[in-house]
């Protein structure tokens, strides 16, 4: 759904400047060797992106290139950077097998220690149960739309334990099975307070949130933006992918892949 971010939600005028690397929406095709200077133009230039992987086929290769992506955005990062990274946990799983150690390991340093180089990330995923207590735990802030699983509601339990009393916590566990669609539950630690709400009913970016017809299903990577966006050395819509009457994003990058 991220690509999605480019287009109105009537499918006129894109509402953002963001350019989309790799993927069945491409502005620009994505190679897994990019991975490097892919994670450099993102931790050093004011631009906003979805960086695509899905096109990649195989998990190896998705690995391959965010392992190498994170590395070099953590080394090139400075500034304030809301990443983030959806379908978390493929990529910090709570079993991560031998070849995910080292991508587990980038995530876990960003989410823990990426805050003094700009990083503000956020974590998506429909499984918290396989997403890594390491990473889950650092969360100030959790969000739950309905969960019926109870592997996924203990997680999100466990987590709740540590920032809100006991009664509270079952209670907001009691009700994420019976959530409404788009309703949600919100906790944030520091101030130790829950919330209900609910999306709007027409959710941006154009409902690309819901499942494809057939199964079919897609992924989307790194988003980031701010200021006028050029991004040199790389081709986007209308050659720096930059759009009509609107204002500068935060620096912004998001990270999907569909299972």
């Amino acid at each position: 759904m991220w690509w999605g971010l480019g287009q109105g939600a009537d499918g006129a005028a894109p509402p953002f400047p963001v350019t989309v690397f790799g993927g069945l929406h491409a502005d620009v095709p994505l190679d897994p060797g990019m991975a490097v200077a892919l994670g450099r133009l993102v931790g050093t230039q004011p631009i906003a992106c979805v960086v695509d992987v899905s096109d990649f086929g195989s998990v190896g290769v998705r690995r391959f290139f965010m392992t190498a992506f994170t590395e070099a955005l953590y080394a090139f990062n400075t500034q304030p950077l809301h990443l983030v990274l959806d379908e978390a946990d493929l990529w910090a799983p709570q079993r991560a097998q031998l070849e995910g150690q080292d991508l587990l390991g980038r995530v876990e340093e960003i989410v823990r220690r990426g805050r003094v180089r700009g990083f503000v990330p956020w974590l998506i995923t429909q499984r918290p149960a396989v997403l890594h207590k390491d990473v889950l735990s650092q969360a100030d802030i959790l969000v739950s739309m309905k969960l019926t699983s109870s592997q996924d509601r203990e997680a999100v339990g466990r987590w709740i334990e540590g920032q809100a009393d006991r009664p509270e916590g079952r209670r907001i566990l009691g009700a994420l099975p019976r959530l409404a669609p788009r309703r949600g539950l919100g906790v944030g630690a520091r101030e130790r307070c829950a919330g209900k709400g609910a999306l709007p009913a027409h959710s941006h970016p154009r409902q690309l949130a819901d499942t494809p017809a057939g199964g079919a299903g897609r992924h989307a990577a790194p988003a980031r933006a701010g200021g006028p966006v050029r991004y040199p050395g790389v081709a986007g819509r209308d050659g720096c992918g930059r759009a009509r009457g609107v204002g500068p994003l935060p620096r912004l990058a998001t990270v999907m892949a569909s299972r």
